[in-house]
């Protein structure tokens, strides 16, 4: 892999089991001079309501390196607002139209995209970053299909519009990566020595959506949702 910022998201879904979904993202710098990696793993489980914007608090933008759960704190006062913390070092507020959504693997691979950009954005300011995702959906949606969108107004008309909605607010990678998830050993080693690199943090980043599918399922954190 060149050296430069990287950011691998996946979703995950449990459908027939829990009906609950999991984003997972790895923030991953890569530096020569000396030749140096970062990495920053995060982990969120999805809320069910209609998102209608994401704000956040910087309180420590020295993140350390490390796994990180994008973890709720309160629905205060029973409000359509959603407080969560990133350790802490970040507040993120999840204000919601109070109209239901269902959890699925579109929303979840959709959120660890914006909750991955936001996060790298504290951590790099103004950096440009290469995309790296195992879904055709979130690739062809920022390559193609949202520009065409825009110019057509027809956002509104598209399933989980409120998160395309926050697409449009934040920069957009400067390359694109694809690879394909849950390789077996044998097409694992046919792979480029870049491409392994890309599967295996593609690989980490779909541990960290299932993790926080088990973590919500352990905890029921999201009960009222």
């Amino acid at each position: 892999m060149n050296s430069g910022l990287y950011i691998i998201t996946d979703g995950a879904w449990k459908g027939k089991s829990s009906l609950k979904a999991g984003a997972g993202c790895v923030i991953y710098n890569l530096e020569d001079n000396p030749r140096k990696e970062t990495s920053h793993q995060l982990m969120y489980n999805l809320e069910t309501y209609e998102i209608s914007s994401i704000d956040y608090e910087v309180l420590n933008p020295n993140i350390p390196a490390g796994k990180y759960r994008i973890e709720l704190i309160t629905n205060q006062n029973n409000s359509k607002t959603f407080a969560y913390k990133l350790g802490e070092y970040m507040k993120f507020n999840i204000h919601t139209t109070g109209v239901n959504k269902k959890r699925t693997n579109n929303r979840a691979e959709y959120l660890a995209y914006i909750f991955g950009n936001i996060v790298s954005q504290t951590l790099y300011p103004n950096t440009s970053y290469t995309l790296v995702t195992d879904s055709m959906l979130l690739l062809n949606t920022l390559k193609t299909w949202l520009s065409n969108w825009i110019k057509k107004d027809l956002i509104p008309s598209k399933e989980n519009s409120d998160l395309l909605y926050e697409f449009t607010k934040i920069p957009k990678p400067i390359k694109y990566v694809h690879i394909n998830s849950h390789l077996t050993p044998a097409k694992f080693q046919k792979l480029s020595a870049e491409d392994k690199e890309y599967s295996r943090l593609n690989d980490i980043a779909d541990d960290l959506a299932n993790e926080a599918i088990i973590y919500d399922t352990q905890n029921n954190n999201n009960s009222d949702f």
